[in-house]
């Protein structure tokens, strides 16, 4: 179990990149992202969802063969 692990951004669960470019990216644009998704909540995803869309469309499939942020969110349900 992992003990003093500070959750910043609930989108990463905590885990920090390797690479400081990318950190800085995630730490300080974050709220851009959040504010995209406040505007048009079906164009933002994250990897959780996507991740979860391939399952559920590998094991139920889709009807579309061209999948769109809207189409992730609905099969990652």
């Amino acid at each position: 179990m992992l003990t003093g692990v500070r959750i910043a951004n609930p989108h990463l669960r905590g885990i920090k990149s390797r690479t400081k470019a990318y950190q800085f990216l995630y730490d300080y644009f974050l709220w851009l992202v959040n504010l995209v998704k406040f505007f048009s909540p079906h164009s933002v995803v994250d990897t959780t969802q996507v991740g979860k869309a391939m399952i559920n469309s590998a094991l139920k499939g889709y009807p579309k063969n061209i999948i769109a942020p809207k189409d992730i969110i609905i099969l990652a349900k």
